[in-house]
Order: C-alpha cells, then structure tokens, then sequence
C-alpha cells in the first residue's frame, strides 16, 4: 500500500496545504486566503473540501495516509 502524509500550513494571510508521498513528492497542492471567512465552521468546511481535491484520484485513500502534519507561526 502506498503512503501519504498532508501537510497543513496555517498561516495568518493564507493556509497552504499538499499532499506528499513516502519518497517526499509533492503529489498535490493547494492554498486558500485564511481570513475571508466570516466564521471558522465555514474556514473549516472549503479547507476540508480542497485536502479532499487532493485526496481524489489516489488508489490508497484514505487508508494510506500515515500522518498529519499542522504547521502554524505567531509573528511577534
């Protein structure tokens, strides 16, 4: 079985966020402005749908993905 990891960047203007494999490919990317929302229940809902792009297509998912890694700064 192939695996995958999801890395997610949370960042203050945008989130970025990809799919790579166990060789360190990225597979897949994709980013989207953080603070267009007006709620997080609806930040929460188009991040979800773009990691699901990047999960389509792949013969493993989502069983195959092992990790996920959540990245976030704070500027001081």
């Amino acid at each position: 079985m192939k695996k995958y990891a999801l890395g997610i960047d949370l960042g203050g203007t945008g989130t970025k966020f990809g799919l790579v494999n166990e060789d360190g490919q990225v597979l897949r990317s994709s980013s989207l402005p953080t603070q267009q929302y007006p709620n997080i229940d609806e930040y929460c809902d188009v991040l979800c749908a773009g990691i699901s792009g990047c999960e389509s297509g792949l013969d493993s998912m989502p069983f195959g993905m092992r990790s996920l890694y959540c990245g976030s700064a704070v500027a001081a």
